[in-house]
């Protein structure tokens, strides 16, 4: 944004879109030289830089199923993020909440999902699996790092989010600016206090189908 807003022409159209209320690559990092002058939200920080920016909000909801996007909104305490869905409802449940005890339990729990979402059908190109922790720390990592585990999630992994051939997984921050018709989002654990950005960005990617595994 500074180089954008100094480097660029004075004259040159300038167009911004996020959601900066929630996402937080918006939210400003006191390692910078100004970060003492610079405004304390996303939002004041971009009205900072370009202060002739004019601002369009967006209140319809034409990506997801009403369901998926009304758990979104639940899930940061934001009833009122959309006061419009354009697409229908229907009679699929296309919000699932399971919640396991054990990394053993999750992981199968994972796996039962894998499949029935694979019925649905969903190719494996159509789903992505995400977590708020790194790869190495999430429950499809450590199912790929031990080979006693359930070999119907373990031989549809990909290698990375950009595996053409086999079901995408990751942190959330992976998938960034991406999406899916179905999510599976891991490691949920709302106890441990999340900022509710990390969880709004790994269920927000999902179009037609999510499924949340919760810590009890």
């Amino acid at each position: 944004m500074t180089r954008c807003s100094r480097a660029g022409s004075p004259q040159a159209p300038v167009f911004v879109t996020g959601d900066f209320d929630h996402q937080v690559i918006y939210r400003r990092h006191e390692s910078t030289d100004e970060a003492a002058d610079a405004p304390p939200t996303p939002r004041a920080t971009i009205q900072f830089r370009v202060p002739d920016l004019m601002q369009l909000r967006l209140t319809s909801n034409v990506r997801t199923t009403p369901e998926v996007a009304r758990f979104v909104a639940e899930l940061i305490g934001e009833p009122t993020l959309y006061s419009e869905h354009r697409r229908s409802d229907d009679d699929q449940v296309s919000v699932e909440r399971l919640t396991f005890t054990t990394m053993d339990e999750q992981q199968r729990l994972l796996a039962d999902a894998v499949d029935r979402i694979l019925l649905e059908p969903f190719t494996v190109r159509e789903l992505a699996i995400l977590s708020p922790y790194a790869r190495e720390r999430s429950a499809a990592g450590q199912a790929l790092a031990d080979p006693t585990a359930d070999a119907r999630l373990t031989s549809r992994l990909g290698t990375s989010i950009e595996d053409p051939t086999r079901i995408r997984w990751g942190s959330n921050h992976d998938f960034k600016g991406l999406e899916a018709p179905a999510v599976i989002l891991t490691d949920v654990d709302l106890s441990k206090g999340y900022h509710r950005d990390l969880l709004y960005v790994g269920a927000s990617p999902a179009t037609d189908q999510l499924v949340v595994l919760f810590a009890d």
